[in-house]
């Protein structure tokens, strides 16, 4: 279907492939037109008849995924370090990725090279249900050169009990991983380290 003409305010638009409008919670949502009829009303009221398909383009906040990204580097080796958001939140992110981006090799023993979050909970309000007696609700995923210098490791850690719970006191808990100011990239093992001198790479996201 050819792209429709559109009168606005007053003034007419020739083949207009849809609209942009300014969303309540900031940025744009871009409505494009596809087939079906549609019309434009002048109070900026967005009418659709018949229409097989909408799809809805969120930019810049306005009901979207909030993210903050950052590099990281450390002074000193650290097998559990701190990093900090710069943003305000009230509520811990549910994926967060933290890797080496330092684009060299790194050929010491007991290195991390990669952490990964992801907080299913947050993200689906469900669970991992291997049984009744054992649910996971998040899990943390690393990779790392273990004693030997020709391979890399991976494994994981899951969290038995859910974001909701307050303590931090273990690897079991969500809060020992991440929280709303702040998160702990960690390979499960107090003798695997993220090296100094290293650049990495991280991304936190929160689902609104």
């Amino acid at each position: 279907m050819a792209n429709p003409n559109i009168s606005l305010l007053g003034a007419a638009y020739s083949n207009v492939s849809g609209i942009e409008l300014p969303t309540s919670g900031g940025g744009t949502a871009l409505f494009p037109f596809v087939e079906g009829s549609q019309t434009l009303s002048q109070n900026g009221t967005f009418d659709v008849t018949s229409l097989a398909q909408v799809v809805v383009s969120v930019a810049g906040g306005g009901g979207g995924l909030e993210y903050e990204e950052g590099t990281f580097t450390l002074s000193s080796d650290s097998n559990r370090p701190t990093v900090s958001f710069s943003n305000s939140h009230s509520k811990a992110p549910a994926l967060i990725a933290f890797v080496d981006a330092t684009n060299s090799s790194n050929t010491a023993t007991n290195t991390n090279w990669l952490w990964a979050w992801v907080d299913y909970y947050k993200l689906f309000g469900t669970h991992l249900y291997y049984s009744s007696s054992a649910l996971r609700y998040a899990s943390a995923f690393y990779t790392y050169r273990g004693s030997g210098t020709s391979s890399l490791t991976s494994s994981g850690t899951h969290c038995s009990y859910n974001s909701d719970t307050s303590s931090a006191s273990g690897v079991s808990y969500p809060r020992y991983w991440a929280t709303e100011t702040e998160f702990h990239p960690y390979s499960n093992s107090t003798s695997r380290y993220w090296r100094a001198g290293r650049t990495y790479k991280w991304i936190a996201v929160w689902k609104p």
